[in-house]
């Protein structure tokens, strides 16, 4: 009885001492939505490039290539959906699980539009 006492003082101490990880302010989102919003760039980029001068001259082209644009930018974030919830170490202790998971089921919603608006204007 007296040991199990006297452990509880000491545990005391050394949780009190320990930082709180949940009052530390984290780098990692911001780091991750900078990371996001350049790879979105980056596709805008190189659809941009690899789009035709002519692709916005008449209705049809303009909506071919937005089809085009959001398809890219839904595969891109596909991959980041995955990256999200894959529940690697180093990315789940830099940002935490809770924000991991809030991020994937918003991004889950822009995913799905994307993909429709991706499939309604490659069919008009």
């Amino acid at each position: 009885m007296t040991t199990a006492t006297a452990q509880r003082p000491a545990q005391a101490r050394a949780r009190a001492a320990a930082p709180s990880s949940a009052s530390e302010p984290r780098s990692g989102p911001s780091a991750v939505l900078t990371v996001l919003v350049l790879g979105c760039l980056a596709v805008f980029a190189f659809w941009w490039t690899g789009t035709a001068t002519s692709a916005g001259t008449t209705p049809g082209t303009a909506l071919l290539s937005a089809g085009e644009l959001a398809g890219l930018l839904a595969s891109f974030l596909v991959c980041a959906q995955v990256l999200l919830v894959a529940r690697v170490p180093w990315f789940e202790r830099a940002v935490g699980f809770d924000k991991l998971a809030s991020w994937h089921r918003s991004l889950g919603t822009t995913v799905v539009l994307l993909v429709m608006t991706h499939v309604l204007f490659m069919i008009v």
